[in-house]
């Protein structure tokens, strides 16, 4: 993995731009519509990473990069602890499940292919909704997240919103990989990009607080 280095910064500051810039303005939209969008994004990111290093672990090199990324809102005080803890696990838990499908997605069986993403985004989201019970249960969160408050708001979180999700992520990815066949783009970066791009990441992610 070290010799992709560059890579992971460069493709995980992506990732944690993304996160800034695309999560503020999804507030804006549907719940169903935003809450379905960031994923496939960050799949496409994870599957760029792994086509170019072809290796598992700099594919969660770069979440923990977006991860440590958005950890530096933990240093607003305006912000509950819980409010960037989560997302930082919800980066984590995608980042290992999209891991082991890679090898599913690799393969020349087309269902599995079909089935694997909507059955990653549907999984992340219900152990993202069980970390959100037990901090409940257990009084680490005075006040029970809306997802968790009822059973609709459950499904639809979980299933409604995760089939979508998973969906649009599986279409990303056959368009991802016939891109690559038709196109045979070669990817590049350097140290200086890599580090300028993670410095405005962490810029923007401060920024959006104040806007």
């Amino acid at each position: 993995m070290k010799k992709h280095l560059t890579t992971i910064l460069f493709l995980g500051a992506i990732w944690g731009l993304l996160e800034a810039t695309l999560g503020y303005v999804l507030h804006f939209l549907p719940a169903l519509i935003s809450g379905s969008i960031l994923f496939p994004i960050a799949t496409l990111v994870m599957l760029r990473t792994y086509q170019v290093t072809n290796s598992k672990k700099s594919v969660f090199g770069v979440a923990v990069t977006a991860s440590l990324i958005k950890s530096v809102n933990l240093l607003m005080p305006n912000l509950s602890v819980w409010k960037v803890i989560n997302p930082m696990i919800s980066i984590l838990v995608e980042a290992l499940l999209v891991v082991a499908v890679l090898g599913v997605l690799s393969s020349n069986k087309v269902l599995p292919k079909i089935i694997a993403l909507p059955l990653v985004s549907i999984t992340w989201r219900a152990i993202f909704l069980g970390a959100l019970a037990i901090q409940y249960t257990t009084g680490a969160m005075a006040v029970a997240s809306p997802l968790i408050a009822s059973t609709s708001s459950i499904v639809d979180f979980a299933i409604v919103s995760g089939l979508l999700s998973g969906a649009i992520a599986t279409l990303i990815y056959f368009a991802h990989t016939l891109w690559i066949q038709k196109t045979k783009v070669f990817f590049a970066t350097n140290r200086y990009a890599a580090i300028s791009t993670f410095v405005l990441a962490v810029a923007t992610t401060i920024a959006v607080n104040f806007i």
